[in-house]
């Protein structure tokens, strides 16, 4: 029965996700900026959704970017600048440690599916350098 239900949240968020492929721009009206340095930014793209993220740092000697989130993260999704998918994991926590040499220079939008199924937190994560 989980798996189940595992394979069908997925589906849901797949679904959700492919219906909006579209990268916004960081600065628009409804996007919030929850961290910026020199080397990386992540922006909430719905103000009102800059809550569920508790919060978010950069550690430079391990090239990691925190997120710790008020809510477990059941699904995590990254696509490119060109809207294609880059990858989607399970995760399960309410912290998420992605790894920047993952990425090369530019903008993704990271999706974090949240638990329950029906909370959907859409950030832009742009790599400076």
């Amino acid at each position: 029965m989980k798996t189940l239900f595992t394979i069908i949240s997925l589906l849901i968020f797949t679904l959700s996700v492919t219906a909006n492929t579209t990268i916004p721009t960081t600065g628009g009206d409804d996007s919030e900026i929850v961290f910026e340095n020199i080397d990386v930014q992540l922006s909430v793209l719905e103000a009102d959704q800059s809550d569920m993220i508790v919060s978010a740092t950069y550690n430079q000697s391990n090239d990691f970017f925190n997120i710790t989130t008020e809510n477990t993260i059941n699904f995590l999704q990254v696509l490119n600048a060109d809207g294609e998918l880059e990858y989607q994991l399970p995760i399960g926590s309410n912290k998420l440690n992605i790894a920047m040499p993952d990425f090369v220079k530019g903008t993704y939008k990271v999706n974090l599916l949240m638990e329950g199924g029906d909370v959907f937190v859409s950030t832009e994560l742009v790599k400076k350098f």
